[in-house]
């Protein structure tokens, strides 16, 4: 999942503190997801990061 949001950070140009700062999410929770801490996010952390980076949260599903 994470490849998919830093996918999504490059193309808004936006780092991860600017996430962090405009999501209401810790830095440090968001450096979690990063190196592979939280492997399985709850709902309302991913509906914060899909609300920053403007996408709908379909666009984290795994596509298999």
């Amino acid at each position: 999942m994470w490849d998919k949001i830093n996918n999504l950070l490059n193309k808004k140009q936006m780092t991860i503190y600017e996430l962090a700062k405009k999501s209401g999410i810790t830095a440090s929770t968001i450096y979690n997801m990063k190196y592979g801490n939280i492997i399985d996010p709850k709902f309302g952390l991913m509906e914060k990061i899909a609300d920053v980076l403007d996408v709908s949260l379909d666009e984290f599903r795994s596509k298999n």
